[in-house]
Order: C-alpha cells, then structure tokens, then sequence
C-alpha cells in the first residue's frame, strides 16, 4: 500500500500513515507497523522497473531501499518527536523458540519505551516473500500479510489491521461483507492451505484464519489514512474477522464472578473492628515468612524470563525481590497496622427543626489496583485496602504473575487464619481481556492504575468507575543562584542515584545561570562518578563539553528510570517554575536555596503533588510520609493528591436522624 501504481514510494501515503498512528498514540495506543515499499523504493532509486525482476534484482532492491524506507519513517516520526525501530525477520526468528523469545522481548520492550516498531522481512537472506516459486508452505511467513499475523499473535495484540488496495473481502456482489464472525471458525473451512498466496486474498484469509485462532481481531481495510484512524478510533470498517468469544467469554465470566465475591465480603469487612483488622495484618506478615522460600522461587523465575526477553535494568530491577524487600514489606504491614484510623464521625450539626446530620466516614468499598511488573505493591495495597475495611482486587502484569500468584496465596491463607473471607483479596487473570472486563465492571467503586504512561492512559481511557490514578515521574531538582553547592550535591545524588527506577527520582536539573559556570563542572563530575548519563541544552554543552550528549525538546519529557540525568541551565526561578510546570508530571519537585522568599515562591508557582525545599525528592512516599504504605503517586488533584494512603480509600455518607419531620 506504500508504493505507487508505477512501483515507486509513495511518500504522502506514508506521510498520511505517520500522521494517523502518531495522533492515536496520545490515546494509549500501542502500533507495530509491518511495512511494505522497500522493494519499490529500491528499484525506483537505482533505476530499475519494479515488474519483472528476478530474485536477485529484488534483493538488491531491497537492500537499497530498506534505509531509504527507514529514513522517511525515522523523519516524518521525529518531526513528531517519536523514535522508531527497525526489525528485519526471517522465518528463524519465529520458528526458532529462543530466538522468538527475544523477538518477543525486544518488541513489548520498544513499545513499553513508547518506540514505534517497523518491521519487515529480511530480504537479502531470505526469499520466500520474492521467489513465487516456493510460496510459504515451508516457512513461518512468505509475505507481509502473513508477517503481521505472526507478530501480532507474538506480542499478544488485540488487533490486526491488513491495509490493501481494496475495501475489504468482496462478496458475491461485488459489496464489502462488513464482519465475518468466529472468523476461526469460518475460516477454518475454507481451503487455504494450497497455493501461493502472494499478498493478496488467499494470504490476507490466511493471515487472518492464524490471527483470529490466536484471539487477534483482524480489519481488512482498505490503504486510506482516514479508514485507520476510524479502526483506532474503534469504529467498523471494512471487513471485521471477529474470533471465538468463548476465551473472552470465559474471562469476562471469571472477572464477574470475582467481583460479585468482592462484594459479598464488604459487610462483614465493614463489620470488623480496628483490632480484628490487625490481627489480620499481623499474620500477613507471618505468611510472608513462612512462603518466603516459595515466594522468591517464583520471583526469580519471573525475573529470569524477563532477562530472557532482554528488558531493561529498570524494569528488573522493579520486578526483582529479595530477602531485604521482603523484610521491608513486612514492617510495612506493622507500620500500617500501627495506623490509628481515622474517626469514623467527620462532623455534626442540627436543624431549625431538630433534624440531625452527621457526616460519616465509610469504606470505599471495593479498590482494584491495575499494576505493571511491581510484584511489591501487592502488600503495600493489601495492607491498606484491609486496614480500612476495602476489598482489593489486583490485576498484575504477565511478566510477574508467578510472583503476584504466590504473594496472593500467602496472603488469603493469612485472612482465613484471621477468620476474614479470603475473597477479601484476589487475583485476576494475567490476559489482557482480563482488564478489559474489569474496567467495564460497575461493581467496581474505584481503579487505581499504577505504572506506565500508556498503561494509565489506557486505563484512564477505558474505565467505567472512578480512576486516581499514580501517574509518572518526571521530577526536577533546581539549583537558585545562592545554593549551597555541597547540599545541593548530597541531594541530587540521592535523588538520581539511591533508586533510579522510582517515579520520585530526578530526571532533570536546572541550575541557575548565575552558578552554571562553577556547579556544572563539580556536579558533573560527582554524578560521572556515580555512573550517571548527562545529557543536556547547548548553553550547559559548552561548559562541559565533551562530557555531556545533545538533548532534543521532546526529551524534556522523558522519565528516564535509569541513571541518566537531563540538563538546563535557566535565567532564574521564573524560567525554572514555567519549565517545570510544562515539562513534569506534577509529581515531586524541588528548589535547593537559602532565600527563604525564592523558596516560598517556588512552591506556590510549581503545581506538583509534592514540592521540596532543600530535600530530595526521594521522600515522597508513603512509607517516608508516615502512611504505612501507599498505593502509589496521585498526581491528579482530586480525590486525593501524592502518596495514597489510608485516609484516601475512605469516602463518607451523610446520616439523618429525624422525628416525623417533613419539608414544608
């Protein structure tokens, strides 16, 4: 769909294409794109006709225009302020299943860091897509078509979009058949193992037959951008190959029956009291002792596979436990079971007519906690959705449900032992349908996401019940021109270096013009030291040279999680607030001064959750805060703002006592 009638690029649709992907990606939505034009880009750049070429000349065509393809992805992407990757496969990469883990892995890897995949088949080594002889019969894929069935069945993606020439399958009459139900199914009764298949409809019938087995919902559609954006929009277009619902049926019924137990709980959590709540805590704490050998057994195998599938230091690093985290979740547990709630009786007052009101606090009900590969917040979550009498269900991400399985059954066992229902706690399903139907569950009285951009947007995007969600970290630190250089040192190296994967780390600092000259150099080379990454605006480039890589705008933005430090230097404490203010998340932000004034100011013009003067933007926390624990980061302002504590999950209810009055 990417060349012209004369077989050469066709740049405004790939421009159009760029344009749509990059406008839905703001919504949460993750694209891999499968490309085709290589071949036309190649012959149209070294003059040669892109019909009638033999093997070979394909070949040679495709290894000159796969760069030229790439190039105007990487451009018209990066006018966008979006990164893009190139991947070239062959029939090994899925056939071979340690190979295939590590495409896996690499490709859920660039998505989670918001990069856009482009892939194709790797010409120059393999021929099955150019040589019409050989077909695919004897590979993972021989075309494009086949190709994206293959990738999105790999990275588990809910939909397949095959872009073509035409406005989807054609029936009899010549008319678009809009939607082809239990397309497994239906189409396993067609004979399409024969033939060649070379991209056109028997191959786009057999991408879609192996996609919908798979789970995949698959749009045929025709190439116009406009047709896209209406599919990511989650309009029809089209044909529709819809898969078997029984898998999401049964899901959605697990869900369902999981929140329907839920529910059942909460009148007789409500019913406890304080001390029942602790003892319950208490022998969480216990279980988590006595499961440690089974729980760390399942966690370094999480941690394994998420080696294997080559994910970053960060993201391990959030994954892993260890008998010192286990430790520290069980004085979380003490540390909240040591909480005095808060009275139950907010205010009170009567009426001209004696009629009394009181405003009462009351459980929210039931919290579910949608989380990435932090197999800890389990506990944390637990500890406080109990203690205030909420049931808690927990949605975890597939590269830590080991864990997530065995922190969950350590933890009902513990609620049975204190005579609580062990429903007061559960465990979805790992599949992506399982977060689906959770967040169209009503029985659901609030979600908190905790993770990634994406994900949050998603869930923010999709749920059907409140949501406070944690959002991320992108926290400054700036230096005002009288800091002290010694404290301001102590204090950006605790907060970029002591846990890099946290969301309340430093991810930039601003440094005062004033002082640029003098603290750049000594900072730079502490944080060198420290094995931290500079990277920084050309005014900071030129007093550090070497020692610091260019930054471009859209990088203002980033959450690094890892030991990389971005760089600017400002005209004071204006520039620094207005940068802050665009740039970070409302998160955690601090000034490093002795002017009690500029300090003052500072944290009345910085609209973030937390805002620090002379301390490191690692305390916010519930734990530090004295919460116990937490639930994550709000950075939204309402219905609460920081670290989720207890106090959070409570809301209230108005009670009217009366004698017979009525409203006149």
């Amino acid at each position: 769909m990417l060349t012209t009638d004369s077989g050469s690029l066709d740049l405004n649709a790939l421009r159009d294409l760029v344009d749509v992907i990059a406008r839905h990606r703001m919504n949460g939505i993750h694209v891999a794109i499968v490309t085709s034009g290589a071949i036309g880009a190649g012959a149209s750049s070294i003059g040669l006709q892109r019909q009638g070429l033999d093997v070979l000349q394909q070949q040679i065509a495709a290894a000159v225009g796969q760069s030229l393809l790439m190039e105007q992805y990487n451009a018209l992407f990066g006018r966008k302020g979006i990164a893009v990757a190139q991947l070239l496969l062959t029939n090994g990469d899925f056939e071979d299943q340690k190979r295939r883990k590590n495409l896996v892995g690499t490709l859920e890897a660039l998505l989670q860091q918001n990069i856009v995949p482009v892939i194709n088949e790797n010409d120059v080594v393999t021929t099955s897509e150019l040589d019409f002889s050989t077909g695919n019969a004897g590979g993972a894929f021989g075309d494009n078509d086949g190709l994206s069935s293959l990738v999105a069945q790999a990275i588990g993606a809910r939909t397949l979009i095959l872009m073509s020439n035409v406005d989807g399958l054609l029936g009899s009459d010549g008319s678009v058949i809009p939607e082809i139900a239990n397309a497994n199914e239906s189409l396993e009764r067609l004979d399409l193992k024969n033939g060649n298949g070379r991209g056109g409809l028997k191959s786009k019938l057999q991408a879609a037959h192996s996609a919908t087995r798979a789970g995949v919902t698959v749009h045929w559609i025709n190439r116009h951008a406009a047709t896209l954006s209406q599919v990511l929009d989650g309009k029809k277009a089209g044909t529709v190959f819809s898969p078997s619902a029984s898998g999401a049926d049964e899901v959605d019924e697990q869900v369902r029956h999981a929140v329907e137990k839920s529910r059942l709980t909460r009148p007789m959590l409500s019913a406890t009291t304080d001390s029942q709540r602790n003892e319950a805590l208490q022998r969480m704490a216990d279980a988590l002792q006595i499961h440690r050998s089974g729980i760390l057994e399942a966690n370094a195998g999480d941690v394994q596979n998420a080696k294997n599938e080559s994910r970053s230091d960060a993201f391990v690093s959030r994954l892993a436990l260890d008998t010192a985290k286990l430790d520290a979740l069980k004085s979380t547990l003490a540390d909240v079971a040591a909480l005095t709630p808060p009275d139950a009786l907010m205010r009170e007052w009567t009426l001209p007519n004696n009629v009394k009101i009181r405003q009462v606090r009351v459980p929210i009900g039931l919290v579910a906690l949608v989380f990435e590969a932090r197999p800890d917040v389990i506990v944390e979550a637990a500890a406080l959705c109990i203690k205030s009498a909420n049931a808690l269900l927990l949605k975890g991400s597939r590269h830590a449900h080991a864990t997530n399985t065995a922190i969950v059954r350590a933890l009902q066992e513990a609620l049975e032992r204190a005579d609580l229902h062990k429903e007061c706690i559960q465990l979805m399903p790992e599949s992506r349908d399982a977060t689906d139907a959770l967040l169209k569950n009503r029985g659901v009285d609030l979600v908190i996401p905790r993770g990634g951009a994406e994900m949050v947007a998603k869930v923010r995007k999709d749920a059907l019940m409140p949501v406070v969600f944690a959002g991320g970290g992108t926290c400054h630190v700036y230096l005002h021109s009288d800091a002290d250089l010694d404290m301001a040192m102590r204090i950006l190296l605790n907060a970029k270096t002591q846990k890099p994967s946290a969301c309340n780390a430093c991810e930039t600092l601003l440094v005062h013009r004033e002082i640029a000259n003098d603290a750049l150099p000594k900072l730079a080379a502490a944080l060198q030291n420290a094995g931290v990454k500079l990277n920084g605006d050309a005014e900071s480039r030129t007093i550090l040279g070497d020692a610091i890589q260019n930054i471009e705008e859209p990088d203002w933005h980033t959450e690094y999680l890892e030991l990389t430090l971005a760089i600017k230097i400002v005209a004071g404490l204006e520039e620094a607030a207005d940068h802050i203010n665009r740039y970070g998340t409302h998160h955690s932000d601090a000034i490093i001064t002795r002017d009690e004034t500029a300090a003052a100011t500072f944290m009345d013009e910085v609209d973030s959750a937390a805002v620090y003067w002379n301390a490191s933007t690692r305390f916010t926390d519930g734990g530090q805060f004295g919460f116990g624990g937490e639930l994550g980061i709000s950075t939204q302002k309402t219905h609460v703002r920081g670290p989720i504590g207890l106090d959070a999950l409570y809301t209230y209810q108005y009670h009217i006592i009366g004698n017979g009055q009525v409203r006149t």
